[in-house]
């Protein structure tokens, strides 16, 4: 059953992919929304949509002012980087960052925080998961998977303090405004930096739905709990043949042996001075890229509505934007 609530939310996190499609979601069901940003001047597509955006860093405790009478706090921020020479600050945004989100909220008397986390906080499983599955994150030497179930564990021991948590775990998102996540793969398609198949399985689903399942969260979601987010569960090598048959290219004949796809994100994430951007592939996105990590998602899709996007519709919105933005 869904909770009355006054519509008035604070965001983080909302200049990035999903937090900026959670935005979009909000504002078309009549919410008002602070966001916090780093720069708010570099942030005009969401004061166009009537967002106020203010100052502030997570890492930064006392930069994050809630404002008085805040309903639902959308702790969307999150370090998705995949290359070992960031595990430093990306630890202090998914760790520290959630620690502090959640202590403000509890400072503004905020009645709910819905936390964006994601199915990498279980670490590498075998098969099919759902949310009573063992984490095994805290053995992976991937950041991004030890980070983001630490970030995990801040916001489980303040909801069992008392504090109205619901935490998401979506999989694999794709969708308009994608150039840093799985939109990622257009671009190595298109540059021939992927000339073979990567082997691994995922759970894909669109931006849009996993936003929605955010705004459901806030009065749907029942506090102290996790909802798994998957959608399609299909192969990256279709999800590539996809993303060619969209670019006009002939797509990679052959299947990329774990081995060799992990030495070429060796080389190229070793090659990469840390002062410049991540590169194209790494070995911990390679590691990702050779795995299968496909969930059940029928508890978010009972009590959140929640509902998998075809495919083809996923990548066809990315592949637009990125043209749109001149990326391709």
């Amino acid at each position: 059953m869904s909770t009355p609530i006054s519509r008035t939310a604070y965001v983080t996190g909302a200049t990035g992919f999903l937090g900026h499609q959670l935005c979009v979601e909000l504002r078309t069901q009549d919410w008002d929304i602070t966001a916090i940003a780093r720069k708010p001047e570099a942030a005009p597509e969401l004061a166009a949509l009537g967002v106020k955006v203010v100052a502030g860093d997570i890492v930064d405790a006392e930069s994050i002012a809630i404002p008085a009478g805040t309903d639902t706090v959308f702790h969307v921020a999150g370090d998705t980087s995949l290359w070992h020479k960031r595990d430093a600050m990306q630890t202090r945004i998914n760790v520290d960052g959630t620690r502090h989100v959640l202590a403000a909220a509890r400072t503004a008397g905020v009645r709910r925080v819905v936390v964006t986390s994601t199915v990498s906080a279980y670490g590498t499983q075998t098969q099919r998961f759902d949310e009573a599955t063992p984490s095994r994150a805290a053995m992976s030497s991937i950041n991004y998977e030890r980070s983001k179930w630490l970030g995990e564990e801040e916001a489980r021991k303040a909801a069992a303090a008392g504090q109205d948590i619901v935490i998401l775990q979506p999989g694999a998102i794709i969708g308009p405004k994608d150039s840093k996540n799985w939109g990622r793969m257009f671009l190595l398609l298109q540059s021939g930096k992927l000339p073979l198949l990567p082997p691994g399985r995922l759970s894909f689903n669109h931006v849009r739905e996993i936003a929605r399942a955010h705004v459901a969260a806030a009065t749907q979601g029942r506090a102290g709990e996790s909802y798994l987010l998957g959608g399609h569960d299909t192969s990256l090598a279709d999800m590539a043949r996809g993303a060619c048959e969209l670019l006009g290219i002939k797509p990679p004949r052959l299947t990329a042996p774990a081995p060799v796809l992990g030495l070429l994100g060796t080389v190229l994430g070793s090659l990469t001075p840390a002062s410049s951007g991540e590169p194209l592939m790494t070995r911990e996105m390679a590691r990702l890229m050779c795995v299968t990590t496909v969930v059940d998602s029928a508890k978010a899709e009972r009590e959140l509505g929640f509902k998998a996007t075809p495919l083809r519709e996923c990548l066809a919105d990315c592949h637009a934007w990125l043209r749109q933005a001149g990326l391709l």
